[in-house]
């Protein structure tokens, strides 16, 4: 899973997705789907190198996976 991440799931960030809910649900399906035939499941986070980066800023909350999705 790949862009989980609260940078694309809050409102106020540039990236946000305007409907994020619908996509939680298709990645939470397709990781249940997975986890049921003991698929390997592999999370991604884009994290920039610096701290002061407008997105995905090395320490920011925005780089962490959403709470929403179980992972």
């Amino acid at each position: 899973m790949i862009d989980l991440q609260r940078e694309y799931f809050e409102e106020d960030r540039p990236w946000y997705v305007p409907d994020c809910d619908r996509v939680l649900e298709n990645c939470q399906r397709i990781l249940d789907a997975a986890r049921e035939t003991d698929a390997t499941v592999v999370h991604a986070r884009h994290v920039q190198p610096t701290e002061d980066s407008p997105v995905f800023a090395w320490g920011s909350e925005y780089t962490e996976i959403i709470d929403d999705i179980d992972i």
